[in-house]
């Protein structure tokens, strides 16, 4: 993990506010899966997120998955908790190979990892 939810944020050495999800770096190519069962309503290359796949999971929650090297599911594909749907890379806005997931309830940008305990 290289930045967390909240973290500050620099972009060329100035402050730029604080990051919207966690960063996972490992090397381009590294599979990347689904947080848990949805429907792709995104997977398409953005200028500054790069290669990116949100997945809506109902009641208005929604993953998303940033700088993805490939994509390996398509909109409207109905996927599992697990399963692959990008490979890692450092497209769009990007210093190196990583994973920039984001977790969204609503309009509003959540800590993604506090879904991940069993508490939930």
């Amino acid at each position: 993990k290289t930045l967390g939810f909240g973290d500050n944020l620099y972009i060329n050495g100035k402050a730029s506010g604080s990051h919207f999800g966690h960063d996972y770096a490992n090397t381009e190519g590294t599979p990347v899966f689904a947080a848990n069962h949805g429907r792709v309503v995104l997977a398409e290359y953005t200028p500054s997120f790069g290669n990116t796949v949100i997945i809506d999971h109902g009641q208005k929650v929604f993953t998303m998955y940033l700088h993805n090297s490939a994509f390996k599911t398509e909109v409207g594909a109905e996927v599992k908790k697990g399963q692959l749907i990008a490979l890692m890379g450092s497209t769009g806005i990007s210093t190196g190979s990583h994973l920039h997931y984001s977790h969204w309830v609503g309009d509003t940008i959540v800590d993604g990892e506090e879904w991940f305990e069993k508490a939930y």
